[in-house]
């Protein structure tokens, strides 16, 4: 009977003392932040684009900062795809190309407007850049600062 004791005074022992040991996990919480950004490719990382791919990226712009932005791209233009935080690259040596989001107001429920964007883009005049270069800038209109610049090659497979 001793010797029983003896186990399982052991046992109980060793498990307290492997729990006052052992760590407890700790949970990390992220804010979202309404003042980024962000733009980057799709799939593999280069700096050059290639004919035959879809050249994709991802554009996610907080609500909050949609009318005050404004994207420049010579020599290419960026068009919306089914999703609305990817869009694509279509290389277009010559022209330069601006893209905003457009306001448009929607009558919800309880006749509460709510205010919708579109990702525009238009014609903005001739590239400055020699092709096959293109330069993706990334600008705030309320303040003209510039957010982000890209600048990609564009190759043949």
């Amino acid at each position: 009977m001793k010797s029983k004791f003896k186990q399982i005074f052991s046992i109980l022992f060793l498990s307290i003392s492997f729990l006052g040991l052992s760590q407890t996990v700790e949970k990390i919480k992220f804010k979202k932040d309404r003042s980024l950004i962000y733009f980057f490719q799709k799939g593999a990382k280069s700096d050059t684009l290639y004919r035959g791919n879809e050249n994709l990226f991802y554009l996610v712009v907080p609500e909050n900062l949609k009318r005050d932005l404004s994207i420049q791209v010579e020599n290419g233009q960026l068009m919306t795809s089914g999703n609305d935080s990817i869009v694509s690259l279509i290389y277009l040596p010559g022209f330069q190309y601006e893209s905003f989001y457009e306001s448009k107001e929607i009558k919800g429920e309880k006749k509460q407007k709510k205010v919708q964007y579109n990702f525009t883009t238009l014609v903005n005049g001739t590239s400055i850049i020699k092709a096959p270069k293109i330069s993706i800038s990334i600008i705030n209109k309320s303040t003209g600062g510039l957010i982000l610049e890209n600048v990609f090659l564009y190759g043949n497979d």
